[in-house]
């Protein structure tokens, strides 16, 4: 049995710190999974190399980027898939290795080759309030959904009632929750057939692997930068090793089959799995629509549209990017969809959450 399996461990248990020495290492398995992965992620960067700027496939100037310094992640390197966490901070501005969100202290270089020497002081400082809200509604929503991570990967934390908690996963909470608020969570519920969701911008692969867990009907669909589908592709690949995985970047001869549960899509080939996909019951992007460019944006609200039936939904929440150069997301998604949102949201820590349907045709 593993740590996150355990739902017999008293509270002061579930207040432990749990380090990087902590972690379930990779089985052989999971490692030629994530490998195996990313083989096909790195034929997916090589052909975004040879593709002409059309304003849709460029990078925008807002999103850094994490080829670079996951250049070992992306090689297969142990060392860094056994890390993957630890350097997946541009996708949530969160640094687990600091428990972090400043910017002058998660940038630059960092050591990751001892992760447990950084991460001292951050027991040391003992559970905050914020750490121990977090660690109630973990318990809370236990029942339905269990908003926690895997103890692999570089997951660290506080130890949860079905894994570790830490600022990652009260975002994920805090998402999850304005999900059911708003009833996005409810209409893919049933479990009569398959759900079909879209999530552009999977980041690490956090949402992914929550709402996969609790809802193992989902046919789930990634669309991301193929930089970006290294870690989601990698994580998720490792992290289900019960799970169907399969890739579409729309120039291969490939049969999409509903009874995967992962599918990755490079973001050059959207028009090419909406051709193919034609149908999705719910939309997501968080923290990614307001760094792209309004082509992008604009690009995806109409595939989308046309992926969603009149009773689907989108769920997207995003800052007001406007003051960085970047955009107002709803002033695009309103070409396309109506806001549904209901009027009360209650507190929100990051980005203002909205709720779309399709514009009736």
């Amino acid at each position: 049995m593993t740590p996150s399996d355990d739902l017999t461990k008293p509270a002061a248990d579930r207040a432990r710190f749990c380090y990087f020495r902590d972690q379930i290492p990779l089985s052989d398995q999971q490692l030629a999974r994530a490998r195996n992965a990313l083989d096909i992620v790195r034929s997916f960067m090589e052909t975004q190399k040879t593709l002409d700027g059309d304003g849709f496939t460029e990078t925008s100037p807002l999103w850094t980027g994490v080829t670079d310094y996951a250049a070992d992640l992306v090689a297969g390197e142990q060392a860094a898939l056994e890390r993957l966490r630890f350097l997946s901070w541009p996708f949530s501005g969160i640094s687990l290795l600091h428990m972090a969100t400043s910017p002058e202290v998660i940038g630059g270089p960092t050591d990751y080759s001892d992760p447990d020497a950084s991460l001292a002081s951050i027991e040391a400082r003992g559970l905050d309030l914020e750490m121990s809200h977090a660690l109630d509604a973990a318990e809370q929503f236990s029942a339905l959904l269990p908003i926690t991570l895997p103890q692999q990967m570089g997951e660290v934390g506080w130890l949860g009632p079905h894994g570790v908690v830490n600022l990652d996963t009260i975002a994920f909470s805090e998402r999850i929750a304005m999900m059911a608020n708003f009833g996005a969570i409810q209409h893919i519920m049933e479990q009569t057939r398959r759900h079909v969701v879209v999530e552009i911008g999977g980041g690490f692969g956090g949402i992914a692997y929550i709402l996969k867990r609790a809802l193992p009907n989902l046919h789930y669909v990634i669309v991301d930068l193929p930089s970006s589908l290294a870690f989601s592709a990698a994580y998720l690949s490792a992290t289900r090793p019960d799970a169907r995985i399969a890739f579409f970047d729309g120039r291969s001869e490939a049969n999409l089959d509903k009874n995967d549960d992962f599918l990755f899509v490079p973001h050059y080939a959207w028009s090419d799995i909406v051709e193919c996909l034609q149908h999705a019951d719910l939309g997501l992007n968080t923290l990614s629509f307001a760094e792209m460019t309004e082509a992008q944006v604009d690009g995806y609200g109409q595939g989308l549209a046309r992926l969603l039936p009149p009773d689907g939904l989108l769920f997207e929440q995003n800052f007001d990017d406007r003051r960085r150069g970047g955009l107002n997301v709803p002033d695009i998604l309103s070409r396309y969809f109506d806001d549904v949102s209901p009027s009360e949201t209650g507190p929100i820590l990051r980005g203002v959450p909205k709720l779309w349907a399709p514009k009736a045709a």
